[in-house]
């Protein structure tokens, strides 16, 4: 993995066999060894290693073509399908947050830049059952993103997470209190 669409830099492989010798990462005209040891686990009857690579040098080039090598102790070797994925190792960027509050109504304004963007999300962790809602899953004028929430009374403790496609994020956090008439919002 990633199978299709973007990478971020983390890859995952999973195979079958009893005997691994070793197991390499090959992205672009780089080669990088994965630690057996610390970046594989057995699960089942396969193995499943996960590895981190530095794509900086291929974001301007938007795609790179990777591909494992399995080697066993007996010295065959396997190679996986080459894939050409989009790289995007950037995380959103949210250039402004703005909030309007009518009683306890709050209007929030997120200017966002990603070129990837994939949704915005928000948590209450003072429910009593905390869940991630979508907040938007498009950017009006390829950077706005609003909504109106209606709070009830007592404090709500919001985190609001900006994906893209690739898995990159940026994290934004605020407290509302509302009493029985208005809200106050404080940012973290």
């Amino acid at each position: 993995e990633p199978k299709k669409g973007f990478a971020n830099g983390n890859f995952i492989v999973e195979a079958k066999e009893d005997n691994p010798k070793s197991v390499k990462l090959v992205y672009g005209t780089t080669t990088k060894e994965i630690n057996l040891s610390e970046e594989c686990s057995q699960i089942s009857n396969k193995f499943v290693c996960g590895i981190e690579a530095d794509l900086s040098e291929y974001e301007g080039q938007n795609e790179v073509t990777y591909y494992f090598v399995v080697e066993d102790i007996a010295g065959s070797a396997v190679f996986s399908k080459r894939v050409l994925i989009e790289v995007d190792e950037t995380s959103p960027v949210v250039n402004s947050f703005n909030y309007f509050v009518n009683g306890r109504k709050v209007n929030f304004v997120f200017d966002i830049t990603e070129i990837n963007f994939d949704e915005l999300t928000y948590i209450d962790q003072s429910d009593s059952r905390p869940r991630e809602k979508t907040f938007c899953s498009r950017l009006k004028n390829g950077r706005t993103c609003e909504k109106k929430i209606n709070f009830g009374e007592g404090e709500h403790n919001l985190t609001f997470n900006i994906y893209d496609e690739a898995g990159n994020f940026a994290e934004l956090n605020s407290l509302i209190n509302c009493d029985h008439s208005i809200c106050s919002l404080f940012i973290n």
